[in-house]
């Protein structure tokens, strides 16, 4: 790949992710931090949520997440290493789902090895 080259980098993808879904004046909560995990919350300003989680570790972690949510639908994005994301014909993040879920009680989310999973509630 030359100096010049146009083409995105894999870090693109979860940068993209968390400057579209994490904007200012977001309120950042700090859930439990899982060994290997990094796991960010965010009440976003209009009302809805963000949960991203970060695992570097080779398995799949599950966590436990407990936000006074109420009961609500997040899009799920995903970013695995060396796995080719789900982009649009820009190569910006398409949800690979979605999840409807009350936090309030708690709720866990699993992400898998050497992965990025975002949920949230923008569109």
């Amino acid at each position: 790949m030359s100096a010049h080259s146009t083409a995105l980098r894999p870090w693109f993808y979860t940068w993209s992710l968390l400057t579209r879904y994490l904007p200012t004046g977001s309120t950042i909560h700090a859930p439990v931090q899982p060994t290997g995990v990094r796991v960010l919350a965010a009440q976003l300003p209009g009302g809805g949520w963000m949960f991203a989680l970060v695992n570097r570790t080779f398995v799949a972690q599950t966590v436990r997440l407990s936000e006074p949510t109420g009961s609500i639908t997040v899009n799920t994005y995903l970013y695995t290493d060396g796995a080719t994301p789900s982009t649009d014909a820009n190569g910006f993040p398409t949800k690979v789902g979605t999840l409807t879920a009350n936090f309030t009680s708690g709720h866990a989310l699993t992400v898998g090895a050497d992965s990025v999973v975002v949920f949230t509630t923008a569109s």
